[in-house]
């Protein structure tokens, strides 16, 4: 208790008189025996001091006063939470006294006060022992006012302080702040990966649950099974085609064993176009356990190459030089029988007139073998001098050229190659491995296929090698024994396309940094322009209270003027704060099962007394008890409080705004339906593009700035649902708010 109460509530008459309510401080100060304090009885108080300990305690913003030499305190109840266990004690001493711990920090901004300043400070820190002397301080923000009181005289008689607890808020914004780096910093890793899944040049998927639902799939993969809807269905209903071909069986093993399967060449048949025939490509592919939480399969992950032409290209080879093999053995027999038949030239003059035929025949036979093994070499020769894909053939432990197509030739700047070892023909690429690479496949009879690979190539002639993207590809070439006798080498330039892709994805990433810069621009703006509209405001409120002086009431009418323009102005920016955090994705929902009844009813106070001071009639009809929807509460009721105000705003006396809901099987429809001036068709759909108004003329002086469509449909696309429009110009119009119904057990 403070050492200067007396339990009595008229100690002073003039006390009594002065304050008669305050609530618990009020009847503090009729309580306490001002004689006792260096501020003397009431009887003998200035009038200014009188004055201003009654706006004080009167006023519900938390307030204190120090009046006088010794700065002896007068505050009211909203004042109290900062004292902790110094209230009620701290009533009527010196703050010296009540805040040593304040002292150092607070009297020079005293002395400046007494001076005639006013001094600010917004989220001000300050240590206060509110729990006791042997407790540690508080650190508390504090955005306050001292302001200096005068007396009848005109000198300064005390300092009028008024504050505002923002410990909250600054420990908010700091942890808003790391929330938010936290959340780039995750959104830029996720960017990262899905833009390598999305550009992988092997084929991606992920597919989940016993059924094998597609969730993902990379581009690479949608050129495989051709472009058509595949996310969100089974395997079965996106692909009706692959049923009976092992596929689906091989998934559930995978699923069920957790043991990952390889496939290599194995044909699939696929209808890539819709209303074609089935035709057969040819994949090497991994089937791999999705694992999450402790050791749970919810999937599985695809992965592989589409190798049809890799195929197709290398069964044409081995079938031209299995063509070529057969003559030459066709030609070697005819050989070995002449060579049977060569017997004693004394034995066979007395047969060879008989044997003549026979010996013609034979010639025949091996010249018939000769030919078709000219021709199927020329076969091969044509195919690899018209194929489009850079091929060719190398044979031999030293990787001779032997076949090798035009535009092989061309991606080596046209250099000679038939008949050259690799390693001669092209020297500058042994540094990066080729050279050891192909010795690998010879080796080991092992294919080799790589994307993207980096081969620095002389095409110029001049020496200087310069860097090339290929995508190649070496295929062991076996004779009839098993053996590698050589090796088909595809290399495709993707240089160019490589390099395009990369530029795009630079471009589309300053972009994505240029909007980000904007929506935290407008999200800073916002925050610094709020803080001054916030002190005007309580400027203009001490002002109506008088503390100054009194006010005329041509002044009151201005500073209600003010405070219209300030509470409008505040209202605008915090429609570009909340457009910047909803284009930035910052803006999170409550979503929780909400009854249309109960939401629409909720709106009677606060549009009611709007509409009828435009002579509107405003009505909401009866909804069914049933009827929820899911969706944020707050975030439902800022929707509809945005378009009922605007109905009413746009309607003209005498008009009629009405509030409805309906549903179907799927959605509930929330309805805002005027008779006022409507919108014109043609620009109707622009109506919730940001910072557009259908009509200037329409302005009024508490217009926005066309922002308020904008992000309610923002809101209602972050809950699921949807804002639409229908208006007739001079009719009226109708907006719909959709959200998802939440049916019944």
């Amino acid at each position: 208790m403070s050492r200067l109460l007396i339990p009595r509530d008229d100690l002073d008459g003039e006390a009594a008189a002065l304050i008669p309510g305050g609530g618990e401080t009020g009847r503090i100060f009729r309580q306490t025996d001002w004689a006792r304090t260096p501020l003397g009885p009431v009887s003998g108080w200035p009038q200014s001091l009188r004055t201003i300990a009654s706006a004080v305690l009167g006023s519900a913003v938390p307030n204190i006063v120090l009046w006088g030499p010794d700065l002896v305190q007068i505050y009211n109840d909203g004042y109290v939470p900062f004292l902790g266990v110094k209230h009620p004690w701290g009533f009527g001493i010196p703050t010296r006294e009540c805040w040593p711990e304040a002292w150092d920090f607070n009297e020079p901004i005293y002395h400046r006060v007494f001076a005639g300043e006013t001094v600010s400070l917004v989220d001000q820190p300050y240590q206060l022992r509110r729990a006791g002397p042997d407790a540690p301080p508080d650190t508390v923000y504090i955005t306050i006012s001292y302001s200096p009181v005068r007396g009848e005289g005109g000198a300064v008689g005390g300092v009028f302080i008024t504050l505002f607890d923002t410990t909250s808020q600054v420990t908010s914004r700091a942890l808003q702040a790391e929330r938010e780096r936290l959340t780039r910093d995750l959104e830029i890793e996720r960017e990262r990966l899905a833009a390598v899944f999305q550009h992988a040049p092997s084929f991606l998927a992920v597919l989940r649950g016993p059924d094998h639902v597609f969730t993902l799939a990379n581009g690479a993969y949608y050129q495989l099974v051709g472009h058509r809807e595949i996310i969100g269905k089974p395997v079965i209903e996106a692909l009706p085609e692959v049923a009976g071909q092992g596929f689906i069986e091989l998934l559930n093993g995978v699923l069920w064993t957790g043991t990952p399967y390889l496939g290599r060449e194995l044909p699939i048949l696929l209808a890539r176009t819709p209303g074609a025939q089935p035709e057969e490509r040819y994949v090497d592919f991994t089937y791999l356990p999705l694992v999450e939480g402790e050791g749970e399969r919810v999937g599985i992950i695809a992965h592989g190459f589409d190798v049809t032409g890799q195929v197709l290209a290398r069964r044409e080879v081995e079938r031209l030089l299995a063509e070529s093999e057969e003559s030459r053995r066709e030609m070697t027999r005819t050989n070995e029988l002449l060579s049977g038949q060569q017997v004693e030239l004394e034995v066979i003059t007395e047969q060879l007139q008989e044997n003549a035929a026979e010996l013609e025949a034979q010639t025949e036979a091996l010249a018939d073998a000769n030919l078709r093994l000219q021709a199927s070499e020329g076969r091969l020769r044509g195919i690899f001098d018209q194929t489009p894909i850079p091929l060719a053939v190398m044979s031999g432990p030293d990787h001779v050229y032997t076949i090798v197509s035009p535009r092989y030739t061309a991606f080596g700047g046209g250099r000679p190659l038939l008949g050259i070892p690799f390693r001669q023909a092209f020297p500058e690429t042994l540094e990066g491995g080729l050279g050891e690479i192909l010795d690998r496949v010879y080796e080991a009879g092992e294919p080799f296929f790589a994307s993207e690979r980096p081969v620095f190539i002389d095409r110029d002639g001049d020496g200087v090698p310069e860097e090339y993207l290929f995508d190649v590809g070496y295929q062991p070439l076996r004779d009839t024994n098993g053996q590698v006798y050589a090796l088909v080498s595809i290399a495709n330039d993707v240089t160019h396309q490589v390099r395009a892709r990369g530029e795009l994805e630079r471009a589309r990433a300053e972009a994505e940094e240029a909007n980000r810069a904007k929506s935290e621009f407008l999200a800073n703006m916002s925050h610094e322009l709020r803080t001054p509209l916030n002190a005007i405001g309580g400027y203009t409120e001490l002002m109506e209270l008088e503390i100054h002086g009194p006010v005329t009431t041509g002044q009151r009418d201005m500073l209600q003027r003010v405070q219209a323009a300030q509470r409008h102005l505040l209202t605008l920016i915090n429609d570009i704060l909340s457009y910047a955090r909803l284009e930035a994705g910052r803006v999170e929902f409550d979503l929780e099962p909400l009854s249309a009844r109960r939401v629409l009813g909720s709106l009677d106070a606060l549009i009611a007394p709007q509409a009828a001071s435009k002579q509107i009639a405003y009505q909401v009809l009866e909804c069914d008890g049933e009827l929820r929807f899911m969706g944020d509460e707050e975030r439902v009721r800022q929707i509809l409080v945005n378009l009922v105000s605007n109905a009413v705003k746009f309607t003209e006396a005498g008009g009629r705004v009405v509030l409805r809901c309906d549903a179907d099987a799927e959605w509930g429809y929330l309805r805002v339906e005027d008779n006022g001036r409507g919108v014109p068709a043609e620009k109707l759909e622009s109506i919730f593009d940001p910072f557009t108004q259908v009509d200037r003329r329409l302005d009024q002086p508490q217009g926005g700035v066309g922002l308020g469509l904008a992000i309610s449909r923002d809101l209602a696309l972050g809950m699921g649902g949807d804002l639409t429009a229908e208006s007739t110009l001079g009719q009226g119009s109708t907006f719909t708010l959709r959200l998802p119904l939440v049916r019944g057990d």
